[in-house]
């Protein structure tokens, strides 16, 4: 394998693309593997049955129309301690058993007549109980395989990327007592080039890009936070080594909305070349206010918008443009529960101008062995960032 000389006087040789990837592909399989043994969750709400000790067995169905009343038949049997008169009787969904759905109201004791009343809505119609401190390592565990695209400033202006992408996402606690927990992730693109002009003009075809995500995080009361480092290793054109500070706040303005904001500084660039041309490759800083709303199906949609202090336009083909000045950020992601185990997730994000900024974007399933994909992203111990990606770490280049 070819070795490549770096600005620090030794030498670098390029990561196996096999070793890059044979961790997430075995954890995926693994996943994938578990599927077929767990048994489908139920969508519709058995009768809800109560008791009463009258002998006769009334059975009364409640108007369609009404708001939180199963259209279902509701019987009201013998054995119960309902009180006559105007005495209420409240009735609790079995499928729920935590969540009153609607009042009775026995308007007679000597008559089978019955009343139903709307209950109000429950506070909160998806929530993952984040106040408890119990934990198990399977419900904060997040496996994910779908499509990924890119075109960053480091593209030399005349190439995108396309591929897939794979990643491994944990939260465990670490000061449980405090809400503290720490996070872990690992994430690797594997993509081709979506122009040829690379190929023609130095050779290369594909890129190889592998993320490591590590930190902390806290979840008390409304409040969240993290900070974690975010490490990428990848093989282009060349081979380098990036890093940046990753941080981010939120808090819950009611049950379903939270607002806050997110950023990231650059710790770490490298030198390189693009055939005999000495570049530099450096992670582009930026920072965006967010909105996230949990709607009634556990789905979260979160967009954001914010800024960068600018970015170069340097292309090979054509020549080099001034850098820009600062310039708007904008994106959005998406986490749609399908079942207890499965997710849609994605996130996209765009530094403007699109000619010369990024368009970096991904999109497929979330498994979650530990049947928690209904709102995996609010649990006390899950973790609070995603793997970083292009979408959250666009690189920026310059020449020497």
């Amino acid at each position: 394998m070819k070795s490549i000389s770096t600005f620090h006087g030794g030498l670098k040789r390029p990561r196996s693309m096999w070793t890059a990837v044979a961790s997430p592909l075995a954890a995926l399989a693994l996943a994938t593997g578990l599927t077929a043994s767990l048994a489908p969750q139920a969508c519709a709400a058995a009768p809800v049955i109560a008791q009463t000790d009258d002998a006769q067995q009334p059975v009364f169905t409640a108007d369609a129309t009404d708001s939180y009343v199963p259209a279902q038949p509701l019987a009201m049997q013998r054995g119960s301690s309902a009180r006559g008169g105007d005495g209420q009787v409240m009735l609790t969904s079995q499928s729920q058993p935590s969540d009153a759905h609607s009042n009775v109201v026995l308007a007679s004791s000597s008559e089978a007549t019955f009343q139903v009343q709307p209950a109000n809505p429950p506070g909160v119609l998806c929530e993952a109980s984040t106040a408890s401190n119990s934990w198990s390592w399977l419900e904060t565990l997040e496996l994910f395989g779908g499509l990924e695209g890119a075109k960053d400033p480091q593209d030399f202006g005349v190439n995108a990327n396309f591929g897939g992408r794979l990643h491994v996402n944990w939260g465990a606690p670490l000061l449980p007592a405090w809400g503290v927990g720490v996070q872990i992730g690992t994430a690797v693109d594997l993509t081709d080039n979506a122009v040829q002009v690379f190929e023609r003009v130095e050779g290369n075809t594909d890129r190889v890009q592998q993320f490591t995500t590590v930190g902390v995080f806290q979840r008390i009361g409304a409040v969240n936070w993290a900070v974690v480092y975010d490490f990428l290793e990848e093989s282009y054109y060349d081979h380098f080594n990036l890093g940046q500070v990753r941080a981010k706040v939120g808090y819950h303005i009611t049950h379903c909305d939270e607002i806050g904001a997110w950023g990231t500084i650059a710790t770490q660039k490298d030198d390189g070349t693009f055939a005999t041309i000495p570049l530099t490759l450096r992670p582009i800083d930026q920072a965006s206010a967010f909105w996230r709303h949990t709607w009634e199906n556990c789905a979260q949609t979160t967009v954001w918008v914010g800024g960068c202090p600018g970015h170069g336009q340097v292309n090979v083909a054509l020549g080099d443009l001034p850098a820009t000045n600062a310039r708007v950020v904008f994106g959005a992601d998406l986490h749609i529960p399908l079942s207890d185990n499965w997710a849609i997730f994605g996130e996209a994000n765009f530094l403007t101008p699109a000619n010369s900024g990024t368009v970096d974007a991904y999109l497929g399933f979330c498994y979650y062995i530990g049947s928690s994909a209904h709102g995996f992203r609010e649990r006390q111990f899950s973790p609070v960032l995603p793997v970083a990606d292009n979408t959250s770490m666009p690189v920026d280049l310059s020449r020497r």
